[in-house]
């Protein structure tokens, strides 16, 4: 019986992977960092630190039956996988969900809780002393961003910079101009079609002075760096039969395996599925995964499971603060709604009390 499952990588989609295999298999969850960091939610914490008391979760209460393991996996054989420290966990079965990296603040490492917190709150510090904010990138990060500071600092000057002429060009329009239009109503200065020249850190917050192509020169308090997610696709580069796309994801077959090993799975941000590297995304993913997976536990082939379907039009769910924001719902062509469901779906709560109760962490919902 195939089962133990060692699932590598702790992010949204690990977790829901792990907890959703926990009550059929023997389950063990690897991250290098000690807790959970719900990313989406510290676009909002950069303007309210007290949110990192509740987005930031230990992995200690999530699996009942399985383990959390904190390391670093150096290598993936067919029988198990090797952490740096020299600590070998046998596998039946290997699902990778590295995730991608992305600029600090969203994304932060740590081998602490505080190695995690701090940069949110030091990043705080810098938007509260700022005047005026620069953020390159007007993807959902960037936008969100720009929103929630002006929401919470309506004094202060924000530009929004992208090199995409319109917002969201990959949706119907109607998406990209009602989300600029509110933001023009919110006071961002929203500069679009126009690509910095000079910016020399573009993995963390920095001051600089900016030059456009345009020759505009922009003396900013701070830039904020919102550009594109790398995918975490280095522990799967030495394993045979591994491709790249030119995404930098991982070429996957029908069933997510990266190769020809039946039992090796890959998720989230990491597979190349032609869904956006988003959250929403993983609510295709998760389901599949945990689906095959507990298949092949009980003895059935993967290529007698249903193939992965991915979106047709991929959702997006983007506030800017707790009451304003768009969204598009993947029904039909995808179906943009706006101010009321927006704050429902996520501005109000940012589906923190979900991922409170699926850490086992619902308690501290207020603290």
């Amino acid at each position: 019986m195939n089962n133990k499952v060692v699932v590598i990588g702790g992010g949204y989609a690990g977790i829901e992977v792990a907890h959703g295999l926990d009550k059929t298999a023997d389950v063990t969850l690897i991250d290098r960092n000690p807790a959970f960091v719900h990313c989406s939610a510290n676009i909002r914490a950069l303007v309210d630190p007290t949110i990192s008391k509740t987005n930031v979760i230990p992995y200690n209460n999530l699996l009942k039956r399985g383990k959390f393991v904190q390391g670093n996996v150096e290598h993936v054989r067919t029988d198990a996988v090797v952490l740096s420290d020299g600590r070998t966990i046998e596998a039946d079965i290997i699902a990778v969900i590295t995730g991608s990296t992305y600029a600090t603040p969203f994304k932060p490492q740590g081998k602490g809780i505080d190695d995690l917190i701090d940069p949110i709150r030091t990043t705080h510090e810098k938007i509260a002393a700022a005047s005026h904010i620069a953020i390159i990138g007007a993807g959902a990060v960037g936008t969100e961003l720009a929103g929630e500071i002006r929401v919470a600092f309506p004094n202060k000057r924000v530009s929004l910079i992208s090199e995409q002429p319109k917002l969201f060009p990959m949706y119907p329009e109607k998406l990209g101009a009602q989300l600029s239009k509110k933001l023009k109503q919110l006071g961002v200065d929203l500069m679009l079609g126009q690509r910095v020249k000079n910016l020399q850190t573009t993995n963390a917050p920095s001051k600089e002075p900016l030059m456009l192509d345009s020759g505009v020169r922009i003396d900013a308090d701070l830039v904020i760096p919102a550009m594109g997610a790398k995918p975490n696709v280095g522990l799967l580069s030495e394993l045979d039969g591994v491709e790249l796309t030119s995404t930098g994801q991982v070429a996957v077959d029908q069933w997510l395996r990266p190769t020809s090993r039946n039992n090796l799975f890959v998720a989230g941000d990491i597979a190349s599925t032609g869904d956006a590297m988003t959250i929403t995304t993983n609510l295709k993913h998760v389901p599949f995964l945990v689906s095959t997976i507990k298949a092949v536990v009980a003895g059935k082939k993967v290529e007698q499971c249903k193939p992965y379907k991915g979106w047709n039009v991929v959702p997006l769910f983007l506030p800017l603060g707790p009451n304003l924001g768009n969204s598009i719902l993947p029904i039909g062509k995808g179906w943009i709604v706006g101010d009321w469901l927006t704050s429902k779906i996520k501005g109000k709560e940012l589906f923190i009390p979900k991922y409170l109760k699926l850490m086992g962490h619902i308690d501290r919902l207020g603290s």
